[in-house]
């Protein structure tokens, strides 16, 4: 894109140059009112008003009220907080410059206390405004004004203190038609490119399930399991519940570690494992610290989250380079060991079957919120197991293809990475007057 004919220093040191005829101020200047958002401790209501919530937007400034709570509240209340179309609402806490424009003027809507609203001088185009928030150069200064907190609360006074370029109210349009545009096909192109990681992430499950509970030989002569779930399986293969190739939870007691130990172990809290089955082991902490309390395992273990939504999302992994020999971590997990009928890659890949999390999240027990899969769930658990010897081909088979796949998801992550810092970076440029778009905002309005 081609720079304006004339610029002229804007003053600020990281805005540099702006465009000759633009003007530039403090966002104050602009602003007709703020107010922070309604708090109460009552429980929500059946009716009344919707109560927007830091929650309901997203990250491009669109607000969601479809699972917007309802609460009571009087009159005045909703004379004070109701918002009205093209109202903005910046998010107090989360991630830094967070906000929504309200669209809707057909549906009675207040704000929640950890948002503010702001109402702009007509004079200002909305869309305009919108991509302004949503650069850089915004963002940046909000940090910089919250001296580099970024768990800092925002308050209105961070938001009005910040700078803004403004041309035209005619050329404020233009450059908006033109970025609403441009971003709506760099956005069409990554939710392709997201689709089709969707996609793939569905073919590594479908491999694992085929090659897990039916092999890889799609003639080999099948027999019936006899066990409704499982179906047909190969002829070759056996029909064995998970104890009996499997010891769960095992015990502690035949380790050979000194319980008063001061020996740095790894320590693995739920968060430091990954939905992907990776693990985090830099955190270590003494033996003495850990023996009584957290779940106990050793190299070559495999880890399955018990409570929900861990259990579903897939927590869990399988416990290579664990960083020492033996380790700790949530009582939130169960544990897996691979007698010497079991490879324990494959029990690892089991524990990554369909069958097997549909099964277990069936079994579940215990409150709302804080269902965990019981040890008898995986003490009686039924499988096909083949001979070690296949077992070992499935494993190789697996890996082979799902290290193909994720190279290709990495490669399309990159190319989404990309295409996002662009649709970031000419959001900025736009909204600076770094380049011109007028031409081609024109352009695309006789189209």
């Amino acid at each position: 894109m081609k720079p304006y004919p004339k610029y002229k220093p804007s003053g600020i040191e990281w805005i540099g140059e702006i465009p000759e005829h633009w003007d530039i101020f403090l966002v104050r200047r602009i602003i007709k009112s703020h107010k922070q958002g309604f708090y109460s401790n009552e429980e929500y209501t059946q009716d009344g008003c919707k109560l927007l919530r830091i929650t309901d937007i997203d990250d491009n400034s669109n607000i969601h009220l479809s699972d917007c709570p309802r609460v009571s509240i009087s009159q005045k209340e909703y004379e004070d907080y109701e918002l009205q179309l093209n109202d903005f609402v910046f998010a107090r806490s989360g991630t830094i410059g967070r906000f929504g424009i309200y669209r809707d003027n057909n549906l009675e809507v207040i704000f929640a206390s950890y948002l503010i609203r702001f109402r702009f001088e007509e004079n200002i185009s909305v869309d305009f405004l919108k991509n302004y928030f949503l650069s850089n150069i915004f963002r940046e200064g909000l940090i910089s004004d919250l001296h580099g907190g970024a768990n800092k609360n925002i308050h209105a006074e961070n938001i009005k203190n910040q700078i803004i370029c403004l041309p035209s109210y005619a050329e404020q349009t233009a450059i908006a038609n033109y970025l609403d545009r441009k971003t709506a096909q760099i956005d069409d192109l990554i939710a392709k490119k997201q689709r089709l990681i969707e996609l793939l992430n569905e073919e590594k499950t479908a491999l694992i399930n085929r090659a897990v509970t039916k092999g890889l030989n799609p003639d080999a002569p099948l027999k019936d399991s006899d066990i409704p779930w499982l179906g047909e399986i190969p002829a070759h293969w056996e029909v064995i519940r998970l104890k009996w190739i499997a010891d769960i939870n095992p015990s502690k007691g035949s380790s050979s570690f000194d319980k008063n130990s001061n020996e740095l172990v790894t320590f693995l809290p739920m968060e430091k494992v990954s939905e992907d089955n990776s693990f985090d082991n830099s955190l270590k902490k003494p033996i003495c610290e850990l023996w009584s309390g957290f779940t106990y395992f050793e190299e070559g273990d495999v880890i399955v989250a018990k409570i929900t939504p861990c259990f579903e999302n897939g927590k869990g992994a399988l416990l290579e380079k664990l960083g020492s020999n033996i380790g700790f971590g949530s009582t939130e997990f169960h544990v897996l060991r691979a007698s010497q009928n079991v490879q324990r890659k494959f029990l690892f890949y089991l524990t990554r079957t369909e069958l097997f999390k549909n099964m277990g999240e069936a079994l579940m027990y215990g409150a709302a919120g804080q269902k965990r899969v019981p040890t008898s769930y995986l003490e009686e658990y039924v499988m096909a197991l083949p001979p070690i010897e296949e077992q070992d081909l499935i494993v190789h088979h697996i890996e082979a293809n799902l290290s193909r796949i994720t190279d290709t998801i990495s490669k399309i992550q990159r190319e989404i990475d990309l295409l996002q810092e662009y649709r970031t970076a000419l959001i900025s440029e736009a909204v600076t007057g770094k380049i011109d778009v007028r031409d081609e905002a024109i352009e695309w309005q006789k189209i």
